[in-house]
């Protein structure tokens, strides 16, 4: 297991407060060492068949995983990139898209059917409170999963994001160690959901 997800993986089962939670991160991890033995294997196979000068079937070096893809929307730039980068360091086959506000966030959704949505609260045209509401109204998103990021942490706003449907809202700033648990516990449960519909 490389050394950043023992890390990971050991502060969560010191900091978590479910064993559902150690599970899921138990089953990401292997998933992961899997993709990676899968894609070195892959990658000494296809080595070898260039080396006979033998046709090579691209069909197979695909796969038939389904990509991952995390829509990140903050209107500030810096939190977009920082998020991203963590992401990527999570998976690096992972789709990230950005939007800078929930109208633009609105639009990307339809067509990427993201696994999850990392949203800010407080943005310019629509809010993160009126996105996530929209997310859980409609049946082709209703299964999305929304993770929803504030600098304002007043309770009311909280209580209010819940309400409309999201599955964790974290403070900014974020703990970047929590934060990244908190994204693989929910893409965890994206996909179990998706094998099950």
């Amino acid at each position: 297991m490389p050394e950043s997800l023992t890390r990971l993986y050991a502060h969560w089962v010191f900091t978590s407060v479910s064993p559902t939670h150690v599970a899921d991160a138990e089953a990401y991890v292997r998933d992961q060492e899997a993709h990676r033995r899968k894609k070195a294997f892959q990658q000494k196979f296809r080595e070898f068949l260039q080396r006979y000068d033998m046709p090579i079937d691209e069909s197979f070096f695909r796969g038939t995983k389904r990509q991952r893809t995390v829509l990140v929307v903050d209107d500030e730039p810096d939190i977009r990139e920082i998020v991203s980068r963590v992401l990527k360091e999570l998976d690096d086959d992972m789709k990230i898209e950005e939007a800078a506000d929930g109208y633009e966030a609105g639009i990307k959704i339809g067509s990427l059917a993201p696994d999850l949505v990392i949203m800010d609260l407080l943005m310019p045209r629509v809010d993160g409170l009126s996105l996530c509401r929209s997310i859980r109204e409609n049946p082709e998103t209703r299964t999305v999963k929304v993770l929803a990021i504030t600098a304002v942490p007043e309770q009311d706003n909280v209580k209010k994001m819940y309400d409309a449907g999201a599955d964790l809202c974290l403070i900014k700033p974020l703990q970047l160690e929590h934060f990244k648990l908190e994204v693989v516990r929910l893409l965890h449960e994206a996909e179990r959901s998706a094998a099950s519909a």
